[in-house]
């Protein structure tokens, strides 16, 4: 840019030197500038940088030659030297933002081009000044345009695959035959994992970002069949970043599939809020509401609403977080054989993840859920009697990781997972662990 360094140049003072055999290079580089030849003007400042180096004029014309030929390093060394002895020079600061411009440096030219804007230039600089960072906008947010996904895969064995009660025997009734005795039997199965996902965000400003996403999650058991579990998740939704906040709404929906069988369909609409405070730690609070449509039994179809607060609190290489919530199930159509799926739920968790080293990671969590249902369940019957109370589960879930990694891409994990739910309805009171182990590859 000739406004750079053109007119400022003109009038160059050379102070008189009791070392007048050394020739000032100063009048000859500004010369060879005007004239575009920056490879003589950049080599002659080399010539004399040790004697030169430091008198802000001979560094602005020097860094102007090393910017034109592609040596922004020194540029901006340069630039830096002639703003440490005149904070107040525009061009000077105008040139080492251009110079972090040219290295995507956006963060740091942007900073430069605001002090610069701050110092009042006259009209003509500063409409280049806002060109450029218009067009620092338009970049940021066409690099912020990407693809991101993962593919991970996990061997498992699963105690309890068909949430079995175990051995003894339990008494129902049967129309017409009273109380008979059931046995419910813990099936034990290995399993494998394979789990897929791949997303788009595009930024709408430097704030706001649209993103979308798909994930597919499949399990298959070595001997039980008919408990494949396969599901698919698509996402779509809009994220703003504040500096204090940033809040997220998505709409989602989830087909899934139980052995070869459509079992239902789920679809729903989620907000978050984020407010970060001085110390660095988060509160969070999200909001959801969900429909579900069972394919099988149309008892099953219910509404949910629930609502979470969570706490997260760093602490060196380690995230601390609090949560509790509530939810509210309701069944679509209400009647005598979709009544005791109506309930409410209250739950709350703590969760401590930790990166050990540069190649490990360790997480810990504990989840505790206990729920109401609102109805008798109608199904069982003696003499036209509920045979069970409505009923209320408690559901204690503890949960174990360990991640080796590889690299930033890849890592191998480990997880332990423990429920235990006891319930006063005996066909919902039973224990289930289950371990996987098995690789991720993040891009």
């Amino acid at each position: 840019m000739r406004l750079l360094f053109k007119a400022c140049m003109a009038a160059l003072i050379i102070s008189a030197s009791v070392h007048a055999e050394i020739v000032d290079p100063r009048i000859s580089m500004l010369q060879l500038l005007d004239e575009k030849d920056f490879e003589q003007s950049f080599q002659l400042g080399e010539t004399h940088f040790e004697e030169w180096a430091g008198d802000a004029d001979f560094d602005y014309l020097y860094g102007i030659a090393a910017r034109n030929l592609g040596q922004h390093q020194k540029a901006i060394f340069a630039f830096e030297r002639v703003i440490m002895n005149r904070p107040q020079d525009i061009k000077a600061r105008a040139a080492l933002a251009i110079a972090y411009y040219q290295l995507d440096n956006y963060k740091a030219s942007q900073r430069e081009f605001e002090r610069c804007l701050a110092l009042n230039p006259d009209p003509e600089l500063a409409d280049q000044i806002q060109n450029y960072i218009e067009l620092m906008e338009d970049k940021a947010l066409a690099q912020g345009q990407k693809w991101y996904g993962g593919v991970a895969a996990s061997l498992g064995y699963d105690t309890n695959v068909n949430s079995g009660l175990g051995d003894t025997q339990t008494e129902l009734p049967f129309p017409g035959l009273g109380l008979l005795p059931v046995r419910f039997a813990i099936e034990e199965d290995a399993q494998w994992q394979v789990n897929a996902q791949l997303g788009y965000q595009h930024p709408l400003t430097k704030s706001s970002t649209l993103f979308t996403d798909i994930a597919v999650n499949n399990t298959e058991y070595q001997d039980f069949d008919q408990y494949q579990k396969t599901s698919a998740d698509l996402v779509m939704g809009y994220q703003y970043k504040g500096d204090t906040s940033q809040y997220k709404l998505l709409g989602y929906v989830q087909p899934f599939w139980l052995g070869d069988e459509h079992y239902q369909n789920l679809a729903g609409v989620m907000f978050d809020m984020t407010w970060f405070t001085e110390d660095q730690s988060a509160w969070v609070w999200t909001s959801s509401i969900t429909r579900t449509n069972n394919q099988v039994d149309d008892n099953l179809s219910l509404d949910a609403a629930t609502t979470e607060l969570i706490w997260r609190i760093p602490h060196g290489r380690s995230m601390h977080s609090l949560s509790l919530g509530v939810s509210a199930e309701r069944v679509r159509e209400f009647n005598e054989l979709s009544q005791h799926n109506e309930r409410d739920l209250v739950f709350v968790g703590y969760a401590w993840q930790s990166r050990i080293a540069d190649w490990a990671g360790f997480g810990v969590s504990i989840d505790y859920q206990e729920s109401d249902h609102k109805h008798d369940d109608l199904r069982f019957l003696l003499d036209e009697e509920p045979f069970f109370e409505p009923r209320h589960d408690k559901t204690l879930m503890l949960g174990l990781d360990f991640s080796w990694y590889f690299s930033s891409d890849w890592s191998w994990q480990t997880k332990v997972r423990v429920s235990q739910k006891d319930s006063n309805v005996v066909l919902y009171d039973y224990d289930k662990e289950l371990v996987t182990t098995g690789f991720n590859y993040r891009f």
